[in-house]
């Protein structure tokens, strides 16, 4: 069905493609076909087309894009923060909220910034940490 949706019906007809065994085995190559082809068109025919012939479908945003998504942007999935040492970040807003953090999570330390902690807990000794 896809690749009549792509224009190239033919495709699954060759012997190296012509069963489900077959096209399992050679799943790479047919991504490359299908790589080949997509740019033909917008994503938005593309989505049309399928949508169409009944397959389902979506965009796949690349991660420049992904913030303006409009379901992410309509759902609230990013938020904006102040990160204290690198500034306005966006991040995932968290999926629940908790009552003793109703902002969420704070931002992950620095590097570095646990690690002596850390190795007391350890009972790492100071020379052994000098190594």
């Amino acid at each position: 069905m896809l690749f009549d949706v792509l224009g190239r019906p033919d495709i699954l007809k060759m012997e190296a493609y012509a069963t489900p065994v077959a096209r399992a085995k050679a799943m790479s190559d047919l991504y490359a076909i299908i790589a080949t082809l997509t740019p033909a068109r917008t994503t938005e025919a593309w989505l049309q087309a399928c949508k169409d012939a009944r397959l389902p479908a979506m965009a796949v945003r690349d991660l420049a894009d992904v913030i303006d998504d409009p379901h992410l942007r309509a759902s609230g999935f990013f938020r904006p923060v102040d990160h204290p040492t690198e500034g306005p970040i966006f991040e995932m807003a968290p999926p629940v909220a908790f009552s003793c953090a109703p902002d969420g999570a704070s931002p992950a330390p620095v590097l570095g910034a646990d690690t002596a902690a850390v190795k007391a807990g350890l009972a790492v000794s100071p020379a052994r940490s000098a190594e």
